[in-house]
C-alpha cells in the first residue's frame, strides 16, 4: 500500500508538472504571435521621414510609358499592370509645400499605382504660399493617400487654397526632383489632370481625380515639367 500510494503521488506530481510546462509553451507562443503582429502593424503604419524614399517605385525600371496601338499612351509597370492615362485637362500649378509623403510599392494597404506614383504633396497657393508662417495649422493624419489637419485661425481661406495632390512622375528629370522635395519648398509644375485606370488579368483599378486644388478631393497630376526654388 505504500509502495503504490508512492507511485500514484509522484505520477500526480509529474502530471502537474507536464501541464505546467504545456501552459508556459502555449504562453511563450502567444506573445510571440502577439509582438510579431504588433511589430508587423507598427511597420506597415509607419511615418515615413521625410528623406526616406524606401523601396518606391523607379522611374524606368519599374514603370515606364510606352504607346498602344491607338497611338495612346499608356502606363506600364514591371508587375504586369496597364493603365490608361484619360488625360481630363492640362494643369499648371505654383505654390508651397506645407508637407509630402513618400509612398512605398508595397505601402499598406497595397495599390499599383504605389508603383508610378511614389510621391504625395500638400500644397498652399495664394497667401498660404506667399506668408505661410502665418498660419498655424497641424497635420493628424497623412497617410493612405489621405490628409488631415486642424488650423488655429483662417479655417476658410485656409481650406480653399490648400490641397493634396498625387504626383506622377512624366520622365527621369521629374522623378529625380521629386525624390528632394522639402517641406516649405516653392515651386511649380506643369501636366495634366489625369484618371488612370488599369488592368491586370481580371484585376481592374480606377483613380478619380478632382479638377481644382481648395475642393475637399485630391488631384492626380501627370507632372512634365517640375520647378523647385
Amino acid at each position: 500500500m505504500g509502495e503504490s500510494g508512492a507511485v500514484s503521488i509522484k505520477t500526480s506530481y509529474q502530471g502537474k508538472e507536464r501541464s505546467g510546462k504545456k501552459i508556459v509553451i502555449i504562453l511563450v507562443i502567444f506573445f510571440t504571435v502577439l509582438l510579431i503582429s504588433l511589430a508587423y502593424l507598427v511597420y506597415i503604419y509607419r511615418p515615413l521621414d521625410d528623406h526616406d524614399v524606401g523601396d518606391i517605385g523607379v522611374f524606368g525600371v519599374d514603370y515606364w510609358f510606352e504607346e498602344n496601338e491607338e497611338g495612346e499612351e499608356i502606363i506600364k509597370t514591371l508587375d504586369g499592370w496597364t493603365f490608361e492615362v484619360n488625360i481630363r485637362q492640362e494643369y499648371n500649378l505654383e505654390g508651397v509645400i506645407l508637407s509630402y509623403k513618400y509612398y512605398y510599392k508595397n505601402s499598406f494597404p497595397e495599390r499599383p499605382i504605389n508603383t508610378f506614383s511614389p510621391i504625395d504633396i500638400w500644397v498652399g497657393v495664394g497667401d498660404v504660399c506667399e506668408n505661410v508662417n502665418k498660419y498655424d495649422y497641424e497635420i493628424t493624419y497623412f497617410r493612405d493617400r489621405e490628409i488631415r489637419w486642424y488650423i488655429y485661425n483662417d479655417y476658410e481661406y485656409f481650406r480653399t487654397h490648400t490641397g493634396l495632390n498625387h504626383l506622377i512622375p512624366y520622365n527621369s528629370e521629374v522623378y529625380s526632383k521629386m525624390l528632394n522635395l522639402e517641406d516649405k519648398d516653392k515651386f511649380s509644375l506643369n501636366g495634366y489632370i489625369v484618371e488612370p485606370y488599369g488592368t491586370n488579368g481580371d484585376l481592374w483599378y480606377n483613380w478619380p481625380s478632382d479638377n481644382q486644388i481648395g475642393n475637399y478631393d485630391c488631384e492626380v497630376i501627370l507632372v512634365n515639367e517640375l520647378y523647385v526654388q
